[in-house]
């Protein structure tokens, strides 16, 4: 009878850990397999996968063009034309006829059927979007194109603020807009001459006791 006490691992399931750095006959002594000097030999080394010694890594040296939208809808593509070779006998196509006959990777996955090829045979196909030019064949064969409605609907296009009504211009005058005439300033009053003083007599009078 097996005992609990009696388990045991399979022979060569468990191994010793290898012991580093105990001389070098076993092989791993003196730098204990981290090799010499660096920073590699050192506690807490970690160089990120792209490092590159200090240079610019390649992910920064090659160009970068384009972007990603994340608001993008991906469907699987079906086109009429592949419907048509495979659908001998079918009369209603959805995403679970064409996954089978290997037309699409996954049932879980929006379809959208595409116009490229002919379509002869009255399907009704069943699928998350299609082109018009598919839906024109289809509905041409005397079929149906069925939306299923799980697509996510277009945002509707925004519409333009109307404008603001500009106020109505005054009609200009052709006529120059008059100057305010310059008040004139009063003239100043002119001072009446002052009364000329006689000239005083060249050189001295004669003494009157002289003569």
């Amino acid at each position: 009878m097996l005992k609990l006490n009696d388990i045991q691992p399979a022979p060569g399931a468990r191994k010793d850990k290898h012991r580093v750095g105990r001389g070098n006959g076993s092989g791993s002594g003196c730098t204990a397999g981290y090799g010499n000097n660096g920073a590699s030999a050192r506690s807490g080394d970690h160089y990120k996968p792209y490092f590159e010694g200090g240079q610019t890594p390649l992910s920064r040296r090659i160009p970068k063009r384009g972007f990603s939208n994340y608001n993008m809808v991906k469907f699987q593509i079906v086109n009429i034309g592949e419907i048509a070779r495979k659908a001998a006998g079918a009369k209603e196509i959805d995403a679970a006829w064409l996954y089978d006959q290997k037309l699409i990777r996954s049932k879980n996955e929006l379809v959208k059927v595409l116009g490229d090829g002919e379509l002869s045979q009255a399907l009704t196909i069943k699928a998350d979007a299609f082109s018009a030019p598919a839906k024109e064949k289809i509905e041409k064969a005397k079929g149906k194109a069925e939306e299923t409605g799980n697509a996510p609907a277009k945002a509707p296009a925004k519409s333009k603020a109307p404008e603001k009504a500009k106020p109505a211009e005054k009609p200009k005058s052709t006529e120059k807009p008059k100057t305010a005439e310059k008040a004139k300033t009063p003239e100043k009053a002119i001072a009446p001459e002052k009364a000329k003083t006689p000239e005083k007599a060249k050189g001295k009078a004669e003494d009157p006791a002289r003569a």
